[in-house]
Formats: structure tokens, C-alpha cells, sequence
């Protein structure tokens, strides 16, 4: 568990959403604790190192003292970790990037001026603290339309958790003229410099072209409402997602290893099944 000490210490400093204890927990199940100055998310047989340092520079060396720490002082059965640099002891088993938007340098094209403009005449964006019927009904839409995997499915199923419980987190919707709803993301004001793009969640049958624009346009005044400095867009994933983050001024941030293994087999006989 964490102290008051290091909670406040974890959202003044937070700048990745795996930093975000309430999201992970409510999501996971896994329990947060601080080894200064990593976190980490333990549960019975599972643990996964976040080895993004809350203060100071990420040292490999800590991170694998770390690691060495847990082995052999509990039994897991899983071990995973997610790392700013690639770590020359161990191999990782995906990697990626954090995209990051300065909110002193959003970008702003003409194209996708015209593209705002021609929405706001059609979509209506509202500020929401629940996740009603309705977005759930499209979340199911959603998800039964692209091959996500089921831990990732399960992820996406845990968010009216994660929304209900949070104090931070937010739901940004867009409907048409008749009231339907058209796409929602969720945006999250933890940290006290950051602000996330958590997730986003849209309809191809009743989609109307410049309705992801215009939750972007709605997350980058939230994130100035609430005094932020930046956005944590998530990670690349693709080159869609990446051209999207991109064209806002979303540019990379901090680079992502990720690492899974079962303590009593080799660290190279790796398996990835996915983060949390």
C-alpha cells in the first residue's frame, strides 16, 4: 500500500498513465506500491514494474535491483515490467513510444481548421461524469467491430469502474443533431503537471468526419482549464493513431520496453501476453 506521503508525491509527479494508481487498480486489481523511486503493482502471484522514475533519472541498475528484489523475496508467478530504455540484462518482448503534446505548441493545420469547423455545424461535444447506457451500448459496438484481443477487451469493460470511482477521470462525448451518441474519450487530470488521453471510443455507422477532432479540440481546453502543461497522448500503436497524435503536435516522448517473464524459466523464454 502507499503511504499519504508517497501518494502525494506519485500525482504531483506522475507523467505516464501506468503512474495513474487509481486507473491501475480499479482496472487491474493490482495493488500499488513505492520503492523509491519506482512504482510497482503487486496481487498474489503477479507483479508489473513501472520503470518510468517518479524522481531523477531511470538508472538500469536499480530497476534490475529492483527486479531482484521481488524475485526472491515473493513467489510470483508472472513478472512483468515496462521500461525508458532498452535494458542490456534482459529482452524485451514489445516496444513502443509515449507521444507527448506541449500545450505551448499545439499545431493547429488549415485542413483540420476546415475539418472543425464542418463538424461543430453537425456534433455537439458535452462534459460528462458517468458513463451511461449508452456509451456502454457503443463500447460494445466498438469493441465487437475491430479484434482488440480479450485482455484488451477487458480493459475497455473495466471503464465505468475506473470513471465512477475517479475524481480525475472525465468523459468527453460527441452526439449529433438527434442526441445520438457519435464517440467518447476518456481524459484524465491526475497529475499535476499532466493531463491523459485514456481512451477513445467512436462508431463506424454513425461516424461524421472531424467528431475525433473535436474530443481532441475539447481534451486541449480541459488540459488549459485544469493548468496543465501537457497531454500524455498514449503510445504510438500504429501508424494511424501516430498520425493523428501527430498532427496535433504530438511528438515522441519516452520510449517503451516491455518485458514478461515466469521467474523460474530463463529470462530470454519469453512469452508476451500484454500490459495489465
Amino acid at each position: 500500500m502507499l503511504s499519504r506521503e508517497e501518494e502525494c508525491l506519485i500525482s504531483r509527479n506522475a507523467y505516464i498513465p501506468e503512474h495513474i494508481y487509481p486507473y491501475v487498480l480499479l482496472i487491474s486489481g493490482l495493488e500499488p506500491f513505492y520503492y523509491d523511486p519506482f512504482l510497482f503493482y503487486e496481487k498474489d502471484d503477479q507483479v508489473v514494474l513501472i520503470g518510468y522514475p517518479l524522481e531523477g533519472e531511470f538508472d538500469p541498475e536499480l530497476f534490475l535491483k529492483l527486479i531482484g528484489k521481488l524475485k526472491k523475496e515473493k513467489g510470483f508467478k508472472k513478472v512483468s515490467a515496462i521500461s525508458p530504455s532498452k535494458i542490456d540484462e534482459l529482452d524485451p518482448i514489445d516496444s513502443d513510444f509515449y507521444y507527448l503534446l506541449d500545450l505551448k505548441e499545439v499545431k493547429v493545420s488549415q485542413k483540420t481548421k476546415n475539418m472543425l469547423k464542418r463538424a461543430k455545424k453537425e456534433v455537439k461535444i458535452e462534459v460528462e461524469k458517468k458513463l451511461t447506457s449508452e456509451h456502454l451500448r457503443l463500447l460494445e459496438e466498438f469493441l465487437s467491430e475491430r479484434n482488440l484481443g480479450e485482455k484488451t477487451s477487458s480493459i475497455f469493460r473495466r471503464m465505468p469502474a475506473y470513471v465512477d470511482s475517479s475524481p480525475y477521470a472525465h468523459v468527453i462525448s460527441a452526439r449529433n443533431g438527434k442526441g445520438d451518441l457519435l464517440a467518447f474519450n476518456i481524459f484524465d487530470t491526475f497529475s499535476s503537471s499532466f493531463s491523459f488521453y485514456m481512451f477513445n471510443v467512436r462508431s463506424r455507422r454513425n461516424y461524421i468526419p472531424g467528431t475525433s477532432d473535436l474530443l481532441f479540440e475539447e481534451m486541449i481546453r480541459m488540459a488549459f482549464e485544469n493548468g496543465k502543461n501537457f497531454i500524455n497522448l498514449g503510445l504510438g500503436i500504429n501508424e494511424g493513431v501516430r498520425f493523428f497524435k501527430e498532427k496535433w503536435g504530438g511528438k515522441r516522448f519516452l520510449a517503451y520496453y516491455y518485458y514478461e517473464w515466469v521467474p523460474k524459466r530463463k529470462l530470454t523464454d519469453l512469452i508476451f501476453q500484454g500490459f495489465l
